[in-house]
């Protein structure tokens, strides 16, 4: 359960799209006195980005030790991030590793930091960059580190340090840890637990596949191909060990399945390909799981025509030995939701050829068709969704229309959780640049509920927006619902008003209009993470208040679970608790908040997962329960804030909360997306991720898709926003304040 919209996020899409790969086995010029290359940068160390508001040099005058430091500056206000940066592979044997380094500060405003970064072949396994330790300001030489686990699997290391926006930073002495010990005496990892390359690179660089017209008899057979190549990897023993890099066995079968001129010639080479795969057997007894509540559809095995012999090697594999472990797909611990390993995301292809863009397609169709817990309730037949998408994928004629071709199928899965991410090409669809307004659909109108820029004086809170750049609020709405992924309408509404003053100009206009008078301004827009240092890095903690003497106000969005101790001595004897929930927790609260509010351990959540040795099968696990026998429990009333942004672990905390004696849940609908994530990577190097497991009422009843439906349903209105007033906040102080 993540926000997917906060600051880190972006930073870490940086570094992923940026960092530069060296080739050494060890780092070098750890203390800096090696000198620079004729650029400026410091030898053996690379840049993030080239940008001209940064100043990378040697510093003789300011350093800890030795003769120089490394010194990064900035000298005008600006929303970039400079790092400076090493990566080399990872072949040290450890359980944890450790960056440390001598900074000092000069004004710095946004903030600095240590990063260090983990990944595998395919993508980032472990990352900290200390941005949330928002370290700014002036500060003497100083020791700062980061530590972070080393997976198994991890192929490069990358250390490297930053400084986010207008300052000065030096760094010095830096060392990197292994186990608390200096990393070159780390025993080295064996031979065969280096994760390498794969010997195959046939297609590396071209699928070898072009179709420029695509029949009706074709389009069948992807489709059917599309479903047996994911149903043999997730289901065949052979590719389950990893024997095969099936990426590629896709693109060496689908030119024969794309030239055959009947169904008799298409089943025998499909039936070859499945044979030359190698014998299997069979399990001892057959899975009977009559209990699940979903279960994966293989009637496209016995009702398509495939010939017989097709069918029964189908069959049997579907009847076959497997394990808990396949090269593709593992599960994650406790949680169980998926974790899609050794997916390669082919980052170079910023426009992926045909035989790559289905892949994209057929990849996450079988993931969706396998491991979506919510796959029942997506609103339409899966199957059907499959071929529509096929020629869509093979036409879309640049980068843009196969990126927005990515967006729309992922939305077809109607899961807030899912979206694009790591997407230049998509964030300059979208626009780079944001106006600094937060809007908001309320009574059906497109209303500004808060301005960032408080010296923006023409446009006013309660101001309703009904055109952008000359298209009607209407007409933009209609045309992005298709390419806006969220669970529910509501949802959607308020991801398109969040992207609806995006730009790549550095104004926007908007026809606005107030007091039935028609405004028409040009608005000045900043850069989007420069939006985001706004809107997240710099709030303030105002977790807790006192609304009133009786009435106490909790904002899980900036709490954390050591303040409840000393909260709860001001909120034990109040007559009412608000808990304001139209927010993201910054911390893990369900369990440890409800203890405070429950007489005794009480169910209120049960979950659905699957198996690697059965994918597609979803079975309940044990229902969950909170709190525990307590006498001096909460005897106020609990009144628990939602709406369209309460999403996730919020809506996971408004279940864990809203069993409280005395509860009642205020507001509208919420996001309908719960459960923890998982990532999917796909060809051009962005990702998604879905819902990844099912999270349900003890009773079974649905919250994907259905939200959190409040008891007492309040919604905005626009004259309560142009009055300053929160009317949810409002109804539940007016039911705290009852005497029933």
């Amino acid at each position: 359960m993540k926000d997917y919209q906060n600051y880190f996020i972006i930073l870490i899409l940086l570094f992923a799209n940026l960092l530069v790969t060296a080739q050494n086995e060890k780092f070098k010029n750890l203390d800096f006195e090696d000198g620079c290359d004729e650029k400026g940068n410091p030898l053996m160390w690379y840049p993030s980005i080239r940008s001209e508001k940064y100043n990378v040099s040697i510093d003789k005058k300011y350093k800890f030790t030795g003769e120089q430091s490394i010194k990064i500056e900035c000298n005008e206000q600006n929303n970039e991030v400079k790092a400076i940066m090493q990566k080399i592979p990872a072949i040290y044997e450890g359980k944890s590793i450790t960056v440390t380094a001598m900074l000092k500060l000069e004004n710095v405003e946004n903030a600095i930091g240590l990063m260090l970064r983990i990944d595998d072949e395919n993508q980032t396994l472990q990352f900290d960059n200390m941005q949330k330790k928002g370290i700014k300001g002036t500060k003497d030489w100083e020791q700062y580190s980061v530590t972070l686990p080393l997976p198994k699997q991890a192929k490069f290391i990358f250390i490297g340090i930053l400084l986010s926006g207008r300052g000065i930073i030096w760094a010095d002495n830096i060392s990197v840890l292994i186990d608390e010990k200096d990393y070159t005496l780390a025993n080295l990892k064996k031979e065969s637990e280096i994760p390498a390359d794969n010997d195959n690179k046939e297609f590396t660089e071209s699928s070898r596949i072009n179709i420029s017209e695509l029949k009706e008899f074709q389009l069948n057979n992807l489709n059917l191909l599309c479903k047996i190549w994911g149903f043999l990897k997730y289901y065949h023993p052979a590719i389950a060990e990893g024997k095969y890099n099936w990426d590629f066995e896709l693109f060496r079968i689908m030119p024969k399945i794309l030239d055959v001129k009947n169904n008799y010639d298409r089943d025998n080479i499909i039936t070859e390909w499945v044979e030359n795969l190698g014998t299997i057997t069979k399990a001892a007894s057959p899975y009977l799981n009559d209990s699940a509540i979903l279960k994966p559809d293989f009637s496209w095995i016995d009702t398509i025509n495939f010939s017989f012999n097709l069918v029964e090697k189908l069959n049997e594999i579907r009847k076959a030995e497997r394990t808990e472990t396949n090269y593709y797909i593992k599960l994650a611990p406790n949680v169980k939701n998926p974790i899609f390993d050794n997916e390669n995301s082919y980052k170079s292809m910023i426009y992926p050829d045909t035989g790559y863009r289905i892949l994209a397609l057929f990849r996450y169709w079988n993931m969706i068709n396998y491991f979506f817990p919510y796959k029942n309730i997506i609103g339409e037949d899966w199957h059907d969704v499959l071929k529509d998408f096929i020629p869509k994928f093979i036409y879309a004629k640049d980068e843009n229309e196969y990126v927005l071709t990515a967006l729309e199928l992922i939305a077809k899965i109607n899961d807030t959780h899912a979206n694009i991410y790591g997407s230049e090409i998509l964030n300059k669809i979208k626009g780079n640049n944001v106006a600094q307004l937060e809007l908001s659909f309320i009574e059906n109108k497109l209303v500004v509920i808060n301005k960032l820029d408080k010296d923006n004086s023409e446009v006013k809170i309660g101001d309703v927006i009904i055109k952008v750049n000359n298209k009607a609020v209407e007409e933009i709405v209609e045309n992005n619902l298709a390419i806006t992924p969220a669970s529910n309408y509501e949802t959607k509404l308020q991801n398109i008003a969040n992207d609806i003053l995006r730009t790549n100009d550095t104004i926007i206009n908007i026809e606005y209009y107030r007091n039935n008078t028609n405004y028409n301004r040009n608005i000045k827009t900043i850069s989007e993470m420069e939006f985001y240092n706004y809107k997240y890095l710099f709030k303030k903690d105002t977790c807790f208040s006192m609304i009133d003497k009786k009435i106490a106000y909790l904002y899980p969005g900036t709490i954390k679970n050591k303040y409840l101790t000393q909260l709860w001595k001001k909120i034990e004897k109040t007559k009412g608790l608000i808990i304001d929930l139209r927010c993201y927790p910054s911390d893990f609260i369900a369990y440890s908040l409800s203890a405070y509010l429950l007489p005794e351990k009480t169910k209120f959540v049960k979950c659905s997962n699957t198996t690697i040795t059965h994918p597609g099968f979803f079975n309940y696990s044990s229902t969950a329960t909170t709190g525990f026998k307590k006498e001096n429990y909460y005897k106020g009333k609990v009144a628990i804030l939602v709406n369209e942004q309460t999403l996730s672990q919020a809506e996971f905390t408004t279940m864990a909360l809203q069993i409280a004696p005395k509860a009642k849940v205020f507001g509208s609908t919420t996001a309908g997306a719960d459960g923890n994530v998982s990532a999917i990577y796909l060809p051009g190097g962005f990702f998604t991720y879905i819902s990844g497991i099912g999270i349900y009422y003890p009773d079974g009843s649905e919250t994907q898709r259905v939200g959190i439906i409040p008891d007492v349903e309040v919604k905005p209105t626009i004259n309560g926003i142009q009055n300053g007033i929160d009317e949810v906040l409002e109804k539940a102080k007016q039911w705290i304040k009852e005497k029933k």
